[in-house]
């Protein structure tokens, strides 16, 4: 991938994860993260949504597994764990990550809390 492009996608994905973090921001407000303060982010950060993403990752690789073994596409579906938790794909929690991240970020510079 070309540096522009890169550039681009980037932007894209910086861009989804902004409206993402507004809309929260917006339905739930600062309180709750406020509260549990930085260390409370990211524990949510540690404990839920890594753990979320390493265990769509391992899902996804003993699939892959499965298939690379010759396993049928009906089987794996038959006796593998779906991949995705709910309706989370990988993609979703990674963002969710990198959201947390900038919302330390916003509370370290004094910029999270609602009026500010």
């Amino acid at each position: 991938m070309s540096e522009d492009a890169f550039d681009a996608f980037m932007g894209e994905r910086f861009g989804e994860i902004q409206k993402l973090i507004m809309t929260k921001r917006a339905a739930y407000g600062t309180k709750n993260l406020t509260e549990q303060g930085i260390l409370g982010v990211l524990n949510r950060m540690g404990s839920d949504k890594m753990s979320r993403a390493i265990r769509i990752a391992e899902r996804a690789k003993l699939r892959q597994d499965m298939r690379g073994l010759g396993m049928p596409a009906e089987l794996v579906d038959e006796h593998a764990p779906p991949i995705n938790t709910g309706d989370e794909r990988l993609e979703d929690t990674l963002s969710d990550i990198i959201g947390y991240s900038i919302i330390c970020l916003a509370m370290m510079d004094g910029q999270w809390e609602e009026g500010q």
